[in-house]
C-alpha cells in the first residue's frame, strides 16, 4: 500500500509540474498575441540603395529597361520584347545638357529632343536617318526660333524666327532659296 501512496504522489506532482507547464506556454502564447496585435504595423524599406546597374528582364531573359552611368551622366533604356532600344535618356555627347530618343522596331525612324548649352532642338529623322525637320534655337540669334523642313539632307523650307521670314528652296536662286512673303 506505501509503494501505491508512492506512486501517486509522484504522480500528483508530475501533474502539477504539466500544469505549472501548460500555464506558462499559454500565458507567453496570450502575451505573443496581445503585443502583435498592439504593435503598429511597419513596412522595411530601404532610404537609400546603391548600384552601378538595374537591368529588367522579360521571362525570356530580354532586357526591357536598363538604368546604368554612362559616359558623362546615369543613362535609362527601355527595349521592347525583341530587345530593339525604344527610348533612349541621358545626356548629350559633351555632358552639357539633356538629350531623349525615340526610336520605331527597326531603330531608323527617330526623334530626339536635346537641351545643352547651344539651347533646345527637336530633330525628326527619316528610315534613311536623314535629318527631316528641325525645331530649335537660332544659334546665331538667341532668342529666336528656327525650323527646317528637309528632304534627303537638303533643307527645303526655313522658318526663321528672328527675320520672320519663310525660305523655300529654289536651285535656280543664287542663294539656292526663294524668300516667301
Amino acid at each position: 500500500m506505501e509503494h501505491l501512496n508512492k506512486k501517486i504522489n509522484a504522480l500528483e506532482k508530475q501533474l502539477q509540474w504539466h500544469r505549472c507547464i501548460h500555464l506558462v506556454s499559454l500565458a507567453g502564447i496570450f502575451a505573443l498575441l496581445f503585443f502583435s496585435s498592439t504593435t503598429p504595423k511597419t513596412v522595411d524599406f530601404f532610404s537609400q540603395i546603391k548600384t552601378n546597374k538595374i537591368e529588367l528582364v522579360n521571362k525570356e531573359g530580354k532586357t526591357l529597361m536598363l538604368i546604368q552611368p554612362g559616359e558623362m551622366a546615369g543613362t535609362m533604356a527601355l527595349y521592347n520584347k525583341e530587345g530593339k532600344e525604344m527610348l533612349y535618356l541621358g545626356t548629350d555627347k559633351e555632358g552639357n545638357g539633356g538629350f531623349i530618343q525615340l526610336t520605331n522596331k527597326n531603330s531608323k525612324n527617330a526623334i530626339q529632343i536635346r537641351s545643352n548649352l547651344e539651347g533646345s532642338a527637336i530633330k525628326m529623322y527619316d528610315e534613311q536617318k536623314q535629318n527631316i525637320l528641325f525645331l530649335g534655337e537660332d544659334k546665331q540669334h538667341k532668342g529666336a526660333a528656327l525650323m527646317n523642313f528637309s528632304k534627303d539632307g537638303k533643307h527645303q523650307i526655313i522658318m526663321d524666327g528672328n527675320k520672320s521670314k519663310i525660305f523655300m528652296a529654289n536651285p535656280e536662286s543664287k542663294t539656292g532659296y526663294k524668300q516667301l512673303n
